[in-house]
């Protein structure tokens, strides 16, 4: 499939027609399952269109979508890009002032949303807003032409124009809108079918938010370009994610590194159930059939952790995780025990995919190489050969929108500076090392990464959740804290009720193997969860903000 030169909704259109009986959208209504065709999906796209059409909606017109993960949302896409307008994504957990502010930035002319939110569109729709809101359950989705007809209003655009507006809700206080071009998402999604992780034949569960990049790209755009099947979960809650994936017949989910955490930690505490012998005997086996999974192309893990394997189902194939570094020894574990997990690196300002790392073998402390047709740098490299990473490629956006010195200041001529640190090996292998505005600076000169720090800490079983910070404070300037969640779970279990003193032992005793400037001199607790972005980031502003107004456990 040519992509040179089309739209999305052209590629979209080609696909239905290719495959217009396979069913592409799986959803759970009540306790069934109902399910939509590639013809039938075309056909609600189609008439959404029209209506938006007979509205008056004009080329490069702004739409919102403030719709939660299911059919509705990539109907409502494929329609406002199929008349040549701009999509706006929009997290429908958003505080209403937030939705009102992205609304005026990007001067929507509509939203389109649903009644079942139960959203304030009085509190939203107000003062400078001019938007209209357009709700799904009330459109008239009557047509007076036929079908057929429809088709034949194909729009040949080019691919230069402008298909979506992201709007990133990162780790700082800076909210920014990415423009993507269909040229950008179209060649990230070229690059993902060059690397065959998934085909037209897979099953694809959509778990996470799809008003971000990395699952809009692996769970919505790229499988229903490409002719593969999207389940959408009906809730997060972890029996219904087994289930899901078992009943749905799932080949490829796509996490996040938090999730993918717990589900780790959840497995050993199962095979901790098991008695000493048999999980002696389990750890050996695994030991050896590693290394015969490689020579035999057989995954003999599987074999031995049957039980484990038969939670997932028979189908799944792959496991991606995005959004966040994966922890090193949470992919080894998944590989031990079978199973394939993709890790990616990327950004909303790159469509979002950079690099994959293939799933078997892996170097499990990197993030892999490029995937075809993008281009990585290393600028301003050190003695170590680490440096501002950079992007090259038809992926990379067209700006940010209304904010050219924002724009300008991240080129380079035709490079992309990411503000993430790394470098790659002689592999071409890439390896993330930090983000320039959460480095932590010492007074001496000497640089802290904390997510490195953070990831030496949670080794600690009683550890659940520790965020890094620099706290200044008299002659010496300052030193290192932590704020801590601790596992009450674990620690109660464990009989260790004075939860200060165990954490402070568990702190000293993880420091004593850090070189002394990383060491955490002082630490608080949090009642609460940190606070993350909806792909689990640890939004460090509010914690730092939060730590400075007193407002954690001593």
């Amino acid at each position: 499939m040519s992509i040179l030169n089309k739209n999305i909704f052209q590629i979209f259109q080609e696909t239905c027609s290719a495959y217009p009986d396979k069913t592409c959208i799986r959803f759970k209504k009540g306790n069934v399952y109902e399910s939509f065709t590639y013809a039938q999906l075309c056909e609600k796209v189609l008439r959404l269109r029209h209506v938006l059409l007979r509205l008056g909606i004009k080329p490069g017109e702004r739409i919102a979508i403030l719709l939660g993960n299911g059919p509705e949302w990539p109907l409502a896409f494929f329609a406002i890009v199929s008349t040549q307008a701009v999509a706006v994504p929009i997290d429908i957990q958003l505080a209403p002032e937030d939705i009102k502010g992205i609304l005026i930035h990007s001067a929507s002319r509509f939203l389109l949303t649903e009644e079942r939110f139960g959203i304030s569109l009085s509190e939203i729709l107000s003062g400078e807003v001019s938007t209209k809101a357009l709700f799904l359950e009330r459109l008239d989705w009557s047509a007076n032409r036929s079908q057929e007809q429809f088709l034949k209003e194909r729009s040949f655009f080019t691919w230069d124009k402008l298909a979506a507006l992201f709007y990133t809700s990162g780790t700082t206080q800076e909210h920014k809108a990415v423009m993507l071009t269909h040229k950008n998402l179209l060649s990230n999604f070229s690059s993902v079918q060059k690397t065959k992780i998934f085909t037209k034949d897979e099953v694809v569960l959509s778990l996470l938010p799809l008003h971000h990049t990395y699952p809009f790209m692996m769970t919505c755009l790229a499988p229903l370009l490409m002719g593969a099947t999207v389940c959408y979960l009906p809730s997060m809650v972890h029996h219904e994610l087994f289930s899901s994936i078992k009943e749905n017949k799932v080949t490829f989910f796509v996490g996040v590194p938090q999730l993918f955490s717990l589900i780790e930690r959840s497995i050993c505490d199962e095979l901790k159930k098991s008695g000493l012998l048999f999980r002696w005997t389990i750890d050996r086996l695994l030991d050896i059939s590693s290394g015969l999974s490689v020579l035999t192309g057989q995954n003999i893990s599987k074999l031995i952790l049957r039980k484990l394997h038969n939670t997932f189902g028979d189908h799944l194939k792959f496991m991606a995780s995005g959004g966040a570094k994966l922890d090193p020894d949470v992919a080894r574990s998944f590989y031990r025990w079978g199973f394939k997990i993709i890790e990616g690196y990327g950004l909303t300002e790159t469509s979002p995919i950079v690099t994959f790392n293939p799933a078997d073998p892996a170097k499990f402390d990197s993030v892999g190489n490029p995937v075809p047709g993008v281009e990585v740098n290393i600028m301003k490299a050190g003695e170590e050969g680490s440096g501002e990473i950079a992007v090259r490629g038809d992926n990379v956006m067209l700006g940010y929108y209304r904010a050219p010195s924002l724009t300008k200041s991240v080129f380079l001529g035709r490079w992309f500076l990411t503000g993430d640190l790394g470098f790659q090996d002689k592999e071409g292998y890439l390896y993330i090392t930090g983000r320039i505005n959460e480095l932590i600076v010492l007074p001496s000169g000497k640089k802290i990464n904390p997510e490195k720090i953070e990831a030496h800490y949670l080794k600690s079983p009683f550890i659940k959740e520790v965020c890094v910070l620099y706290a200044k404070s008299g002659v010496e300037g300052g030193h290192l804290v932590a704020v801590v969640v601790p596992d009450e779970e674990e620690l109660r279990a464990k009989r260790h009720f004075n939860i200060n003193f165990k954490l402070r032992w568990e702190l000293d005793n993880a420091s004593q193997q850090m070189p002394s400037y990383q060491r955490v001199k002082g630490f608080v607790l949090s009642k609460e969860a940190l606070p993350r972005t909806r792909l689990g980031k640890v939004v460090r502003f509010k914690i730092e903000e939060k730590y400075k107004a007193g407002g954690f456990t001593q």
